[in-house]
């Protein structure tokens, strides 16, 4: 499948070795439905590393951005290297006024990734939002020509939601995020409101963020957890549940 404009925006390998400054990390994912939430928090929390909780718990929604062809999600289904995710981020309310959303441009190489962030102007997303109504929004932020170039070849196409808490190691070297109450909505020709949860319900999904310096011991992280290491994507969870591709 040809590749659209957006999934070049970053051509530049990614380096073998982790260098002072390197905006890249390693992100492991963990789709749990054989232990309960509170089975799994408590794993964390008993974990040698000391995790401790670095954030109040809040909801995180996510607008995805797709090309025609459909180009970010074939590239992650059919397994290709490097790939992108666009989305715009924003916390709290699902609905109503938004006031602090961030363009996110999420590129990965295999199992290491870093994320361009840009920050939108306020919008109300209400039940009817569509293609006229983003433009809106993308043309009254300041945003890089570049960026600009590509978003006019993207159309939202999904909005998921869910539950996330955060925490940190004691040597602040490791992250790990809990993921519960996944939903996904139509977001095709406009915002529908209409919630599909299209997950086990009870599922946790945990990841696990670290730099790539600190690849070598990962394993006294991770050989401590009864899970193994999967791939899972939300994005792509939400697309085969919502539409035939």
């Amino acid at each position: 499948m040809s590749q659209s404009p957006i999934i070049r925006t970053d051509e530049t390998p990614m380096p073998e070795t982790s260098t002072a400054g390197s905006p890249f990390r390693f992100e492991r994912k963990f789709l749990i439905t054989e232990y309960s939430y509170g089975e799994v928090e408590a794993l964390v929390k008993l974990h040698p590393a000391s995790f401790r909780e670095i954030h109040m718990q809040r909801y995180v929604n996510n607008i995805y951005l797709e090309s025609h062809g459909w180009d970010c999600y074939f590239d992650s289904v059919e397994g290709h290297g490097k790939r992108t995710k666009i989305r715009v981020r924003w916390y709290g309310d699902l609905t109503g006024s938004i006031a602090k959303p961030v363009l996110e441009f999420k590129s990965k190489s295999g199992l290491v990734g870093r994320k361009r962030s840009f920050a939108l102007q306020p919008f109300t997303l209400t039940k009817g939002f569509d293609q006229r109504n983003f433009d809106e929004v993308i043309d009254g932020s300041a945003l890089p020509n570049d960026v600009l170039f590509d978003l006019r070849q993207l159309r939202p196409v999904l909005l998921n939601r869910y539950s996330r808490k955060y925490y940190q190691s004691a040597d602040k070297r490791y992250r790990i995020t809990l993921d519960t109450d996944v939903s996904f909505f139509h977001f095709l020709g406009s915002f529908r409101g209409h919630a599909v949860t299209s997950i086990v319900p009870g599922t946790t999904i945990l990841e696990l963020k670290y730099s790539m310096a600190d690849d070598d011991t990962v394993p006294m992280i991770t050989s401590l957890f009864p899970w193994r290491v999967s791939k899972s994507s939300k994005y792509v969870t939400g697309v085969e549940q919502l539409y035939e591709l």
